[in-house]
C-alpha cells in the first residue's frame, strides 16, 4: 500500500490501501472484522467474490453492481468480501494451514455461488488464494448447481461486464422481449449482453495454470496445492504436476472458452484463440450438453449455421462417448447436423448425417416407426433441393405410408406431410394434384385444432401458391390477406410469419403488375425482418432481393443493383460464398447488369452462379438449367449465336431430365 500519509487518487485506492487506512483504524479498538463493526444482525453469505486486493476499488464496486443488477439480486444481497469479513486483527482463526478449514471455504459452502473479480492483466487468476477460490467453486456439491461468474470493469470502474454461468435474470427479462424473442431469446441476449468482456483479458486467463500461481506466503502455495492433489503433508514441496491440478485448468479454460465462443466466432477469432479445442473436463459431459445445445441454438437463430454446426459437433462427440454411435440420442444429433448442413447449401452432406441418423432410428425402433418417417421427409426435402423431385416424391409417398399406419390419418404430422409432398407436385408442374393435396392437410388441421388457429395460416398460404401457378391470383391474394389476418391476430404485428405473409402478398402483387404496392409490402416485410432477426441474417437477405427485383422492372436499375449488393453481403457472410444463395444473388445482379448494357460483368456474374450451382446441386438441376438459359440470352445479345444455341439445348436437356417434358419451364425453353 501507498505511505499513509501521502494523498490517494480516487481511482487508484485498492483493498491495501483501504485495509490499512480504513478497515484497520475503525477496528482497531473492538479488534474485529469490519462486518462485526458496521453489521446489526447476522450477514450469511449469498454470493462469495474472489478476487485479488491489487485491483482498484472503484473498479471492484462497479463489477459487484452490475452483477448484482444482471442477477437481479436487489439491495439486501450480502457479498462475502474477505477484507471486510476476516478479522485483520486475528487473521490465523479465519486462515487456517489447512485451506479447507479456513473461511473462504466455509462461506463458499454457504454462497450460492462466486463471482470473480477480473483485472486488465488477469492477476487475480494468478494468485494462489484465487486459484484455491476457483478450485472450490468448480467443485462445491451443493443441493442447487453452484455458479461461478467472472465480470470485469472498465478505467475508473466504468462499463462492467460479466460472463456469467448460465442465464441470469435480466437475460430472461431482457431476452423475452419482443426485439429478442425471433433473434434467440434469453441466451442470445446473454451472447450480446457479454460481447463487450474484453477477449484480450480472457485469452491471458486461458493461458493461466493453476501449479504456477503465486502467493505473498509460500506456506499457503504449499498448503493450498498439497491440499488440492489430496496430499496429507501440507507441508511437503508442492507436486509439479497432479490429475487434480489439470482437471482445474481444463474446468476453467472450458468455462472461458464457452463464454468467450459467441464473441471469439463474431471476431473471427475461434481458431486464433484455439476454442475449437478446448474441451469439456471429465464429469462435465451432461452439463457441456447443456451448453452445447444453448450456443448452437443461439447461433442458429441468428443464422449462423456453421458455428452452430461446429458447436452441435461438440455434443455429438460428447453424447457418442457417452452412449455409443447406436443411441437414439446420437441420431437426434445428427439430424441436428444435416439441418445445419441443409441450411449451408451442403445437400450431400446433409442427406449424409440424414442416412447415419436414419440407421440408428431403423435398429432401434424398427422401419415402420414414425421418428424414421420425419427423417425421411428431412431427407426428401433435401432431395428436392438437389433437383431430384421425381426422388423426393417417392420419398414423401414413403413418409405418409408410414405415419397413416404409426399415427393415423388424423394426426397434424400427415397433414404436414401432404403439404409437403403437394409441394413437391407443384415444383413438378402437377399443380391439381397439389391442390388436392393441400385441401386434404387442411381438413385434418382443422378437425384437430379448429378453424381460428395460426398453424391453418400455412395452408392458406400453400393453397394460395398453387392457385397463383394456376393464374388465379385474385383468389390467391385473397387467401394470403386471410393467412395474413390470422397470423397478426394470433402473433402480433412484429412476427417473421406475419412478415412473410406480406411478402407472399407482394409477389402476387407483383404477378398483377401492381409494382408500388408490391414494393411496398416487401418494404413493410423488411422493416419487420429486420427489428425481429437482425440485420445481417439471411432472411433480410431475401427481402432486399425481392424489392431489388421490382426496381429492376420498374427501371430503377441502380437502386435495384444497390439492394442485390446488400443481399450478397449479407448471405455470403452468413452461409458462405459457395451457397446457392449467394449463386441465385449473383444472378439476380447479371440480371440488372444485363439490363443495363453491361454484358461483360453480367456474363461474368451469371458464369460465377452456374459455377457455385454446379457444385452445391449438380449439373441436372433445375436452377441450373435456368442459368443455361440467362447465359444463353447474354450470348445472344452480344452476338455469339451458336454459343447461344449450345447453351440453349443444355437448358433444355438439363430442364427436361428434372421437371420432364410437359414442364411450363421446359415448354418454355
Amino acid at each position: 500500500p501507498a505511505s499513509a500519509s501521502a494523498p490517494l487518487a480516487p481511482d487508484t485506492v485498492n483493498l491495501y490501501d483501504l485495509v490499512e487506512r480504513m478497515v484497520k483504524p475503525a477496528t482497531q479498538a473492538r479488534q474485529c472484522s469490519y462486518v462485526e463493526l458496521v453489521a446489526s444482525g447476522p450477514q450469511p453469505p449469498r454470493w462469495f467474490v474472489s478476487h485479488w486486493w491489487g485491483e482498484p476499488v472503484l473498479q471492484f464496486i462497479a463489477c459487484l453492481a452490475q452483477h448484482s443488477i444482471d442477477r437481479g439480486l436487489g439491495e439486501g444481497c450480502t457479498y462475502w468480501v474477505c477484507a471486510y469479513a476476516n478479522n485483520q486483527w486475528l487473521l490465523s482463526g479465519d486462515v487456517a494451514a489447512n485451506p479447507s478449514e479456513s473461511s473462504f471455504r466455509k462461506a463458499i459452502a454457504l454462497a450460492e455461488g462466486t463471482v470473480s473479480i477480473m483485472d486488465s492483466n488477469a492477476v487475480c487468476l494468478t494468485r494462489i488464494w484465487c486459484g484455491y477460490e476457483v478450485y472450490a467453486s468448480l467443485t462445491c456439491g451443493t443441493e442447487a448447481p453452484y455458479k461461478y461468474d467472472l465480470y470485469i470493469a472498465g478505467r475508473s470502474g466504468a462499463s462492467a461486464v460479466g460472463y456469467t454461468d448460465g442465464l441470469t435474470e435480466r437475460d430472461r427479462d431482457v431476452g423475452g422481449s419482443p426485439q429478442w424473442e425471433h433473434k434467440g431469446g434469453a441466451w442470445a441476449y446473454k451472447a450480446h449482453r457479454e460481447n463487450s468482456f474484453p477477449l484480450d483479458v480472457a485469452r491471458r486467463a486461458l493461458d493461466i495454470r493453476l501449479e504456477d500461481a503465486q502467493a505473498s506466503c509460500e506456506h499457503d502455495r504449499k498448503h493450498i496445492l498439497n491440499a488440492i492433489a489430496g496430499r496429507d503433508d501440507l507441508d511437503a514441496d508442492p507436486l509439479p504436476d497432479h490429475p487434480q491440478y489439470q482437471w482445474v485448468n481444463d474446468a476453467l479454460r472450458w468455462r472461458l472458452a464457452m463464454a468467450m465462443y459467441p464473441s471469439a466466432y463474431g471476431a473471427g477469432l475461434l481458431g486464433g484463440l484455439g476454442l475449437h479445442d478446448i474441451k469439456e473436463p471429465e464429469g462435465w459431459q451432461q452439463q457441456a450438453l447443456q451448453v452445447y445445445h444453448n450456443l448452437a441454438e443461439t447461433f442458429e437463430r441468428r443464422g449462423l449455421y456453421s458455428a452452430a454446426a461446429d458447436v452441435q459437433r461438440k455434443a455429438l462427440a460428447v453424447r457418442v462417448a457417452e452412449s455409443g454411435e447406436s443411441h437414439p440420442d446420437v441420431a437426434a444429433r445428427y439430424c441436428y447436423l444435416a439441418s445445419m448442413m441443409d441450411e449451408m447449401g451442403e445437400f450431400s452432406r446433409a442427406l449424409e448425417f440424414y442416412s447415419k441418423a436414419l440407421d440408428i432410428e431403423v435398429a432401434a425402433f424398427g422401419e415402420r416407426d414414425a421418428a424414421v418417417a420425419t427423417t425421411f421427409s428431412m431427407m426428401a426435402n433435401v432431395v428436392q433441393k438437389q433437383g431430384d423431385l421425381a426422388r423426393a416424391s417417392e420419398l414423401h409417398s414413403k413418409v405418409i405410408d408410414i405415419q397413416l399406419e404409426a399415427l393415423g390419418q388424423g394426426h397434424p404430422d400427415v397433414a404436414d406431410s401432404y403439404n409437403n409432398w403437394a409441394n413437391v407436385l407443384l415444383a413438378q408442374g402437377d399443380a391439381s394434384q397439389a391442390l388436392v393435396l393441400h385441401e386434404r392437410a387442411l381438413a385434418i388441421k382443422v378437425a384437430v385444432v379448429g378453424d381460428k388457429d395460426p398453424s391453418l395460416a400455412i395452408s392458406d398460404n400453400n393453397l394460395a401458391n398453387v392457385l397463383q401457378i394456376q393464374g388465379d391470383l385474385s383468389r390467391a391474394l385473397e387467401l394470403h390477406e386471410k393467412a395474413l389476418a390470422i397470423k397478426s391476430a394470433a402473433l402480433g404485428e412484429q412476427h417473421p410469419a406475419v412478415a412473410s405473409s406480406y411478402s407472399n402478398m407482394a409477389n402476387v402483387l407483383h404477378r398483377q403488375g401492381d409494382l408500388a404496392r408490391a414494393l411496398e409490402l416487401h418494404e413493410k416485410a423488411l422493416a419487420i425482418k429486420v427489428v425481429v432477426v437482425g440485420e445481417q441474417h439471411p432472411d433480410v437477405a431475401g427481402c432486399y432481393m425481392n424489392m431489388a427485383n421490382i426496381l429492376q422492372e420498374q427501371g430503377e436499375l441502380g437502386r435495384a443493383l444497390e439492394l442485390h449488393e446488400k443481399a450478397l453481403a449479407i448471405t455470403a457472410a452468413a452461409l458462405g460464398e459457395e451457397h446457392p444463395d449467394t449463386a441465385r444473388t449473383y444472378s439476380n445482379m447479371a440480371n440488372v447488369l444485363q439490363m443495363r448494357g453491361d454484358l461483360g460483368p453480367a456474363l461474368a456474374l451469371q458464369e460465377r452462379a452456374l459455377a457455385i450451382k454446379v457444385a452445391t446441386v449438380g449439373e441436372r438441376h433445375p436452377d441450373v438449367a435456368m442459368t443455361y438459359s440467362s447465359l444463353a440470352s447474354l450470348s445472344e445479345q452480344k452476338g455469339d449465336l451458336g454459343r447461344a444455341l449450345a447453351l440453349h439445348k443444355k437448358a433444355l436437356r438439363n430442364g427436361s431430365a428434372a421437371l420432364g417434358e410437359q414442364h411450363p419451364q421446359v415448354l418454355r425453353a
